[in-house]
């Protein structure tokens, strides 16, 4: 089985589960040519080093309080401890449809317990 194979297939299913989220953003294109076509960055991302088509949002590190003023629908600090979560935050909008490393949302003005993106 190829490394291109199964990275569509894990695309696609990502993509599956990216259109059930409300993330008010398109799928992205699944293959360099489309990628670059709709302006965006072909690149590895994860620790599985999965190729994905970063398409960064126009609104990227905007100041915010809650995903609903973000393009990507993420408002985003640095990662917090759970014990720290529901202190009051500013954040910045999510810069692309990749997110990688570890961070906090933060809604309705107020951080969420930390995560990691692989």
């Amino acid at each position: 089985m190829s490394r291109r194979w199964f990275s569509h297939v894990l695309l696609g299913c990502s993509a599956v589960a990216l259109a059930a989220c409300a993330t008010p953003t398109a799928v992205a294109p699944t293959d360099e040519t489309a990628c670059a076509e709709a302006g965006g960055k072909w690149r590895t991302a994860g620790t599985m080093q999965v190729e994905v088509c970063e398409i960064r949002f126009p609104d990227a590190g905007k100041t915010c309080t809650d995903g609903s003023e973000c393009a990507g629908g993420q408002c985003l600090t640095d990662a917090v401890p759970a014990d720290q979560a529901g202190s009051a935050a500013t954040g910045i909008c999510k810069p692309s449809n990749v997110t990688d490393g570890c961070y906090s949302e933060v809604q309705y003005g107020r951080t969420q317990a930390g995560q990691c993106a692989e």
